[in-house]
């Protein structure tokens, strides 16, 4: 052969090898990209899952906190109703105690008190109509002047047989129940009317119906 034809193949071979190596080149950059991006890729879904889990973390603990707060605020509750419970069942007791307490130990109360001064005003009312009456009656009474002083005296007995029968009639009151001796009271009070409205009726203080009413609802329960 000639030698100018080892020359081309030479060249020939040359070229080929300069031709390959280069693509070779190109396909270990592209597998080197692809790796590259691959551990990016890992690295950037280990971060996220780290995140997510932090993420979890956070919504647990607020979940459990607000589970701790709704009990503690479910047992504040709960004291507050067994105090409140506690404090009404102590104003019912002290509402329901005998207002006589004092009295059935020996010490006069506010509401014997009251009761005493309505039937001392009832007696001294009875007695001054009496009084009036009885002088009204006797000077209209035209008798001689031989006669007027036994007539007086007579009067004067009648007036003394009078007040002893009001002192008697007063005493029975004062032995009866109070329902009976108050029992206009009573009467309003079951037909619907307020305490205030009686009062108004029927002219007393407040204070003094309230008294004479629980009176006898506790005379009432204890019969």
């Amino acid at each position: 052969m000639e030698p100018w034809i080892y020359i081309v193949l030479l060249g020939g071979v040359i070229a080929v090898i300069g031709w390959l190596r280069p693509r070779a080149q190109a396909t270990m950059d592209t597998t080197e990209i692809r790796r590259n991006m691959e551990e990016t890729l890992e690295h950037y879904m280990t971060e996220l899952e780290e995140e997510n889990e932090k993420l979890l973390k956070v919504i647990e603990r607020m979940k459990q906190e607000g589970e701790y707060r709704d009990e503690a605020l479910r047992k504040r509750m709960d004291k507050l109703e067994q105090a409140w419970e506690s404090k009404w069942s102590s104003l019912e007791q002290t509402t329901a105690q005998p207002v006589h307490t004092e009295l059935e130990a020996g010490h006069p109360s506010a509401l014997s008190e009251c009761e005493q001064e309505l039937q001392q005003r009832t007696a001294n009312t009875q007695d001054s109509e009496l009084q009036e009456t009885i002088p009204s009656q006797m000077g209209s009474l035209s008798v001689p002047s031989g006669h007027r002083s036994a007539s007086s005296r007579k009067e004067e007995l009648h007036a003394a047989d009078e007040a002893d029968s009001h002192e008697e009639l007063h005493e029975e009151q004062s032995s009866a129940p109070i329902q009976t001796r108050y029992a206009e009271i009573f009467r309003l009070f079951q037909n619907g009317w307020t305490e205030q409205a009686i009062a108004d009726h029927l002219g007393m203080p407040i204070g003094e119906l309230q008294l004479i009413i629980r009176l006898g609802q506790q005379e009432g329960s204890h019969d």
